[in-house]
């Protein structure tokens, strides 16, 4: 392994265990972060075609992937090299997210971190790393289709559910830049109007 992967691989080690996630058994509880997992156990591997970083092997290795108190997969974590961008990774962790149908995919390399639910737009900028009961949390607010059916939706229902009465704001009302730095601020999410239409077709 590459200095500079090594170097990811602790750092990234580190900020999984501060937001509670366990690497080993211990007395919390077992594992839940399984290193390394194959998408295709069943597949023979060529040491000396796989690559630095098993890029070759067929179906792929994933990362990290954590798991929830019943072991099954809540989120997948790729790592990159120091100096490489997170993002560089985000198509081949759509894809392993969606094989194994997990919601959630963190982009890190040590440095510069992302959190990306797929359900909801592109991966956001994260300081630090999600705890299982906030990934948990966010996967139980999914729109209820009987209620959408009662409620006026526009696009400002989500950010309602976060901050409730937030266009009551005098940041809000103001509109322009001041608008754009209060929604940013409280990570309001502001659908579009393709995304309001789907939600009135359920």
């Amino acid at each position: 392994m590459a200095k500079k992967e090594a170097s990811a691989r602790l750092k990234i080690n580190k900020l999984l265990e501060e937001s509670g996630w366990r690497l080993f058994d211990d007395e919390n509880g077992r594992a839940n972060v399984d290193v390394e997992t194959r998408l295709n156990p069943e597949d023979k591997i060529n040491l000396h075609h796989a690559g630095e970083d098993f890029e070759n092997v067929k179906g792929g290795f994933i990362d990290y992937l954590l798991l929830d108190d019943k072991q099954k997969p809540v989120a997948v974590l790729e790592a990159k090299r120091e100096g490489i961008p997170p993002l560089s990774a985000k198509e081949q962790a759509r894809e392993y997210a969606n094989r194994i149908h997990v919601r959630y995919v963190i982009l890190s390399n040590g440095n510069v971190h992302f959190l990306w639910d797929m359900f909801e737009g592109n991966p956001e900028p994260i300081s630090k790393f999600p705890t299982l009961e906030s990934l948990q949390h966010a996967a139980e607010h999914k729109l209820d289709p009987a209620a959408l059916s009662n409620e006026m939706v526009d696009e400002t229902y989500i950010a309602h559910s976060q901050l409730p009465n937030f266009d009551q704001t005098p940041d809000w009302k103001a509109e322009g830049d001041q608008r754009k730095a209060f929604v940013e601020k409280n990570k309001l999410k502001i659908m579009r109007h393709y995304q309001v239409d789907a939600i009135k077709a359920i």
